[in-house]
């Protein structure tokens, strides 16, 4: 028998005298699939091992120097999971449209039933270092970085059964170097600013493979290599101004980005089964994307227990080139997308209560993007999919709302946690051919609203308990409007005792094991409309135990 199992440890403390000091951190853990897929053609139903590493340096030469060095590693082995895994909304449809193909077995509400063969492997690497200098007058900040990610994941199971028809696979490699330094300077209620810039390098390497028919994890065959490379830098400040009234000020600020973009694709041909093949055209792009983002806001503390703020920002995604293939030769708006631009609003207040036991906040919002990006894929009139998802940038939103946070603590130990949060979000603009809009519908993958409330009492001997419920709103899974999720709301409940030197805790989180969506809905990637959706799901329950000890 498996057994679910995280361990933990941590290790600090100074290393020479009081200028340097050190710590280690790590976790193993290891835990069965939450979604297991018992018709696995290699007999593994799903399971997931990580290992996580990390340093860090604290080095304070004298008072005016701080040097900090960060880094980690991060090993994930998953046998038997692709990294997304998509389950069917209507099991009982799934079930009668493709009984046979899975041998008469029928779907459990959190069960595969795929025979692709399926694991993912992930590392990522991540180095930094970092200073800060205390000058006479001001602070200077400065941070360099080093991040890598190698992932190889197999088994996106196209047709969603145990019928050997095609399965997709990826292998992606990419590397990040980034750097900033800026200047701050010294705290003023009449003038204070900040002004710095940064640079920025990736490159990206992606293979994609297919499997068609019955095979085993090294039968996947690859279209050549396909890259992409990014150089950024951008430059930036902001600055605060008293108005001449005690707790007025605005503060200004504006940011320039400039982004080159070049992807190389190179020519190549992949067979997916009954869909047939797909090709990657050969084609080479480069071109530079420019913003400049401004920011003002404005504040006004009249007491130390209210605090009212307006501001507007503009915002920006930066466009790009897909690495994609398709069944055809893809358009233009398919191999290009634009530059994401944004234009927030947002207007509240904050309020300190009760001799500071309890503070309540709200604000409203406004936004309105361009270019909106959201991923796709390109299918045919069966809804049979004809492409890899690739980002497109030809939507226009509005989102308007609002959100409120309290914090009280209703007895010495029993503190109260509540928020809700109300948005309206609709496509302004969303062309999904030449002659159709979808103005109108709701954006996908925003919920309606979304709630939260949590209750914990902690008594004076050490014994806790904790009651939290969440609720998500109506939420479109895809931007036609076709999927939905329903209103959900989850439950949680821990207690536990805490002492001098270790503590213990039992948990539950999805008390109620509710089924409900966590990613965008699609038809069937094989058959097309078949009359039920696809979608990545939550975490069903989750019982545990969970003991820590402090030396």
């Amino acid at each position: 028998m498996k057994v679910d199992y995280t361990l933990d440890g941590f290790v600090g403390g100074p290393l020479s005298g009081d200028t340097l000091e050190g710590s280690v951190a790590f976790k193993v853990s290891r835990e069965d699939s939450q979604f297991p897929n018992p018709l696995s053609a290699i007999g593994e139903p799903g399971d997931i091992r990580e290992l996580f590493l990390q340093g860090r340096l604290n080095w304070q030469p004298n008072d005016a120097l701080t040097l900090r060095a960060t880094g980690y590693i991060i090993d994930v082995n998953a046998p038997g999971i692709f990294e997304e895994e998509y389950l069917p909304n209507d099991r009982d449809l799934y079930d009668a449209s493709y009984g046979p193909f899975n041998g008469g077995r029928t779907i459990g509400r959190f069960e595969l039933l795929q025979e692709s063969p399926k694991r993912t492997d992930e590392r990522d690497y991540v180095f930094g270092l970092a200073a800060t200098y205390e000058l006479a007058s001001g602070r200077i900040d400065a941070a360099v970085s080093y991040a890598r990610e190698e992932e190889d994941s197999r088994g996106n199971d196209l047709d969603f059964t145990a019928l050997p028809t095609a399965a997709g696979a990826s292998i992606f490699e990419q590397d990040v170097w980034n750097a900033e330094v800026r200047y701050t300077s010294p705290a003023s209620e009449r003038f204070e600013y900040l002004f710095g810039g940064s640079v920025y390098f990736e490159r990206e390497e992606l293979l994609i493979g297919t499997l068609v028919g019955s095979g085993t994890l090294a039968d996947y065959a690859y279209a050549p290599p396909q890259s992409r490379n990014s150089r950024d830098f951008a430059i930036f400040g902001s600055a605060t101004f008293g108005l001449g009234i005690e707790g007025l000020s605005l503060t200004t600020g504006l940011r320039y980005d400039n982004a080159y973009r070049k992807t190389d694709q190179v020519a190549g041909t992949l067979n997916f089964g009954p869909l047939g093949d797909a090709v990657f055209q050969e084609l080479s792009f480069d071109d530079t994307f420019e913003a400049f983002l401004p920011r003002f806001a404005l504040t006004y503390r009249p007491t130390d227990q209210w605090t009212v703020f307006a501001g507007a920002a503009r915002g920006y995604i930066l466009g790009g080139f897909n690495l994609t293939i398709a069944q055809e030769a893809v358009a233009d708006d398919v191999v290009r997308y634009g530059s994401e631009s944004v234009w927030s609003y947002e207007i509240g207040v904050k309020h300190s209560f009760a001799d500071g036991r309890g503070y309540i906040n709200g604000a409203a919002f406004l936004i309105e993007a361009d270019n909106w990006q959201e991923i796709r894929t390109i299918t045919n009139e069966q809804g049979q999919v004809q492409s890899s998802a690739f980002i497109a940038s030809d939507a226009a939103i509005e989102s308007k709302g609002f959100e409120v946070e309290l914090a009280y603590n209703l007895l010495e130990n029993l503190t109260l946690n509540a928020s809700i949060g109300y948005t309206d979000a609709d496509y302004t603009r969303l062309f999904i051919d030449s002659q159709t809009n979808l103005a109108g519908n709701l954006v996908k993958l925003v919920p309606e609203y979304d709630a939260n409330l949590a209750l914990r009492y902690a008594h004076s001997t050490g014994f806790f308990i904790r009651s939290e419920i969440s609720a998500l709103g109506r939420t479109a899974l895809d931007e036609r409007n076709r999927f939905s999720r329903d209103p959900v709301q989850v439950l949680g409940i821990q207690a536990g005792y805490e002492a001098d030197g270790w503590s213990i805790r039992a948990f539950a989180e999805n008390l109620t094991d509710e089924r409900y969506q966590s990613g965008a809905g699609f038809d069937n990637f094989a058959f097309g409309f078949d009359g039920n959706f696809y979608s990545v799901y939550d975490t069903p329950r989750v019982i545990g135990l969970e003991t820590k000890v402090r030396f």
